[in-house]
C-alpha cells in the first residue's frame, strides 16, 4: 500500500518558523512607515538594485556595500530590495538609499522589471537569488561581501551571473584556475571600494596602549568552510591580550559566530565575559566587544590584527599594519597561496600572541599582496572602478535591449 512519506525531521519547526516570520513581516509593514509594499510604488525608477534574501545574521553582507552604493547613487539611481521586512527595517534606519521589500518572488520580479533597473547586484549565493535571476532584461552581477581565499569565493554558482565583480588579479586567477569552462569575459575587476569610504567619527578613546583587533570568522557550515579560530584559540588569545599592561583588546567576532557550533558559541561567550570583566575593572583602558554594524573604522583605530582566513586578512593588509593569521585546524579546510605566506600563529602559540605581533612586517611582501589582490589602492581608485563597472554594465545592457543608453538621473 502506498503511504504518504513522513515529513523530514525538523520540517514542522521550519514551517512554524516561516509562518511566524510572515506574520511578523506583516506587523512590521503595518507599523513602520519606512517600509513600503512594492505595489505602492509603481512609479519607482531605478538603474541598479541590490537584491538580498538572507537572514538577519547575514545583514553584514549588505552593510558591507552601503558606502559604495551610496556613492554609486550619485551617478545612477540605486535601491535595495529585501525579502524580509525586519531586514528592510534594519537597513532603512542605516542608509538614505531607497529600501523596498516583498515576501513574494513574483512581486519582486514585477517590481524590478517595472523599475527599469538594468543591473541587479547580489552579495551572496542565497538560493532565492535564482528566483530573480529568471529576469532577462537586467544584467545580474555577483559582488560578494569581501575578498578572501575561502573556498566559497570560487563557487560554481558564479556561472549563473552575467558578471562577477572581483577585487583584482588574484580573484580572477583563482576563479579561472578552479572553475571549469568559466568565461573570463564575465570577470570585472573593481578593487575594494570599501577602503574609499570615510571611516566616520572615532569609536575608541585615545590610548597609549597598543590596540589589538581580534576579528575571527565564524565556524562555517561545512568542513571545507571551518576557518574559525574562536573555539580552538580564541579564549587563550583574548586572555593573553587582556592580561597585558601594554595592550587593549578590540574583539569583533563574525556576526554568525556560534550559530552552527555550541562549542564555538560557548568560547565566544567566554571571550565576551572576559573582555567585559576586564573593561569594568579598568574602564580607562577601553577593552571592548564590537558588535556594531560598521566595518571599516577598526582599520584606522587598531594597531595590529589577529584574524582567520577571511576577508579581514585583505582588508587589513591594505593598512600596512602588522597582521597575525590563525590558520584553521581542520585539515579539510583549504588555505590559499597568499594566506600561506603571511605570519601565522602556530598551534600552542596562543600565549605568545603578543610576542608574535612584535615580529617585523615584510613591507615589500605586503605591498605585492595588496597590489595582486586589489590593484590600484590609491585614494578613490577602487570606488571609481566600481562606479565605472556599474555604469558600463547598465549602458551595455540598455544598448543590447535596443533602449536609449541614457541612465535615469540620480
Amino acid at each position: 500500500m502506498n503511504r504518504v512519506p513522513a515529513l523530514a525531521a525538523g520540517s514542522g519547526a521550519e514551517f512554524a518558523r516561516r509562518a511566524v516570520g510572515i506574520v511578523t513581516d506583516r506587523v512590521v509593514e503595518a507599523r513602520d512607515g519606512r517600509i513600503h509594499s512594492l505595489t505602492a510604488h509603481p512609479d519607482d525608477r531605478f538603474d541598479v538594485v541590490m537584491f538580498f534574501a538572507g537572514t538577519a545574521a547575514q545583514l553584514y553582507q549588505v552593510r558591507h556595500w552601503l558606502g559604495p552604493l551610496t556613492e554609486l547613487d550619485r551617478h545612477l539611481r540605486v535601491a535595495i530590495l529585501f525579502r524580509d521586512a525586519r531586514n528592510a527595517r534594519a537597513i532603512a534606519g542605516e542608509t538614505s538609499l531607497p529600501v523596498r521589500m516583498s515576501r513574494r518572488s513574483d512581486a519582486c520580479n514585477r517590481w524590478i522589471d517595472g523599475s527599469g533597473a538594468r543591473l541587479v547586484l547580489y552579495a551572496n549565493h542565497n538560493t532565492d537569488n535564482f528566483q530573480t535571476l529568471r529576469l532577462r532584461r537586467p544584467a545580474h552581477a555577483h559582488v560578494n561581501h569581501g575578498e578572501s581565499e575561502k573556498i566559497a569565493m570560487v563557487s560554481n554558482q558564479l556561472k549563473a551571473y552575467d558578471r562577477t565583480f572581483v577585487a583584482g588579479p588574484a580573484s580572477r586567477e583563482r576563479i579561472l584556475h578552479t572553475l571549469v569552462d568559466f568565461d573570463p569575459a564575465r570577470i570585472v575587476e573593481i578593487g575594494r571600494p570599501q577602503i574609499d569610504v570615510p571611516p566616520g567619527p572615532r569609536h575608541l578613546p585615545a590610548s597609549d596602549r597598543t590596540t589589538v583587533l581580534y576579528a575571527p570568522t565564524w565556524e562555517g557550515d561545512t568542513a571545507a568552510m571551518a576557518y574559525g579560530s574562536v573555539a580552538d584559540h580564541g579564549v587563550a588569545i583574548a586572555t593573553a591580550v587582556l592580561a597585558s599592561p601594554r595592550h587593549r583588546l578590540l574583539y569583533r567576532p563574525h556576526p554568525q559566530t556560534g550559530t552552527r557550533s555550541r562549542r564555538t558559541a560557548a568560547a565566544d561567550q567566554r571571550i565576551r565575559e572576559l573582555t567585559r570583566r576586564a573593561a569594568a575593572a579598568d574602564p580607562a583602558v577601553g577593552h571592548v566587544v564590537d558588535d556594531g554594524p560598521e566595518w571599516g573604522w577598526q582599520w584606522a583605530e587598531a594597531d595590529v590584527c589577529v584574524c582567520d582566513v577571511s576577508a579581514v586578512v585583505f582588508d587589513w593588509l591594505a593598512t600596512g599594519k602588522p597582521l597575525l593569521l590563525t590558520p584553521p585546524d581542520d585539515t579539510a579546510t583549504e588555505v590559499g597561496a597568499t594566506t600561506d605566506r603571511l605570519p601565522r600563529l602556530a598551534d600552542g602559540e596562543e600565549e605568545r600572541v603578543l610576542d608574535r605581533l612584535s615580529d617585523p612586517t615584510d613591507a615589500e611582501l605586503v605591498a605585492l599582496l595588496v597590489a595582486h589582490h586589489f590593484g590600484d589602492t590609491s585614494p578613490g581608485a577602487s570606488m571609481g572602478r566600481f562606479v565605472d563597472a556599474c555604469r558600463r554594465t547598465v549602458t551595455d545592457r540598455r544598448r543590447a535591449l535596443g533602449e536609449d543608453d541614457g541612465m535615469h538621473p540620480a
